[in-house]
């Protein structure tokens, strides 16, 4: 049977987490989780090996365990565009 992206991109996303160290698994599952909370129509896949989000073809946030680590890095593929409310 073949995945919709969606579908595939769910798997793949649930795959890479299952594959981090257990430390790094429960920090990944929980922020991962919240991201693709904030919006109904992201979509989630990958880019350079490290889960994603998408909104249409743009990357939007991803995330990384690195290994030997005890954290996952977050980020924003546009974060410097962001509105800073301080300013």
């Amino acid at each position: 049977m073949k995945l919709s992206p969606s579908a595939r991109g769910k798997q793949e996303s649930d795959t890479l987490i299952a594959s981090l160290p257990p430390h790094q698994r429960t920090i990944a599952k929980s922020v991962w989780t919240l991201a693709r909370s904030a919006r109904s129509d992201w979509h989630e896949g990958m880019k350079w090996g490290n889960l994603t989000l998408w909104l249409t073809k743009k990357p939007i946030v991803a995330i990384f365990g690195y290994e030997g680590k005890d954290y996952v890095n977050f980020w924003f593929f546009y974060g410097a565009k962001l509105n800073d409310p301080k300013k």
